[in-house]
């Protein structure tokens, strides 16, 4: 088995504050501090950022199940994709997760998983996070449960969440935040198996340290 695409990379696009306007409407996202993996809903198997399996598997066995229950009880409901409608959703289109795994770089939400999109959703981004929500609690707890399963909140206000996140750093006590990616709203995810290196204009990460 392969995946059906790397993870999209995001272009970096240096510290937010002093980082050039974006033309469009974009979405941000909090960057969790963890590894970066697809996960394939009826195996479970991981793959890191490079298409590989991923080494510490393992250590994500209560949320993967979780996971993968979850995906395959909704595969073919209707979802809100809007605040006017929504629409079915087909079971082969939550084959497969893009998630960050949480583990050993921080003790919070030790095994969890945050689910940062679905590839083969092919919805824009905007959409796709309505659906993710309806799936996933959002992380909005600061994963304060281990082994269990997040969706990444997504939000407007990028400079507001590019400062929320470094403070809650502080009141954490750990990089458990690296900074903010933000996602074109109208953007579809970028399936590509030429490189895993390649990176996705209508993305970008704004870190502090770079």
């Amino acid at each position: 088995m392969t995946p059906p695409t790397y993870p999209a990379r995001p272009v970096n696009g240096g510290p937010l504050d002093a980082a050039a306007p974006k033309h469009g409407v974009w979405l941000y996202e909090p960057k969790f501090n963890g590894w970066r993996a697809l996960v394939h809903r009826d195996t479970g198997a991981m793959f890191n950022r490079h298409g590989e399996p991923l080494t510490i598997q393992d250590e994500f066995k209560t949320a993967l199940t979780e996971l993968q229950a979850i995906l395959a009880a909704d595969a073919g409901k209707l979802f809100a994709t809007s605040d006017q409608g929504g629409q079915i959703i087909p079971a082969e289109a939550l084959a497969w997760a893009d998630v960050e795994a949480l583990e050993r770089r921080h003790n919070r939400g030790r095994g969890s998983l945050v689910v940062l999109d679905l590839p083969l959703l092919r919805l824009p981004c905007a959409e796709r996070g309505y659906v993710l929500r309806q799936l996933f609690c959002p992380a909005i707890d600061h994963c304060a449960a281990n082994n269990t399963v997040y969706s990444v909140p997504q939000y407007t206000d990028g400079p507001h969440v590019y400062a929320d996140a470094k403070a809650d750093n502080q009141m954490l006590g750990c990089e458990f935040y690296e900074g903010v990616v933000a996602k074109r709203a109208d953007s579809l995810y970028p399936l590509q198996l030429r490189s895993a290196k390649t990176e996705f204009p209508f993305w970008m990460k704004h870190r502090w340290a770079w």
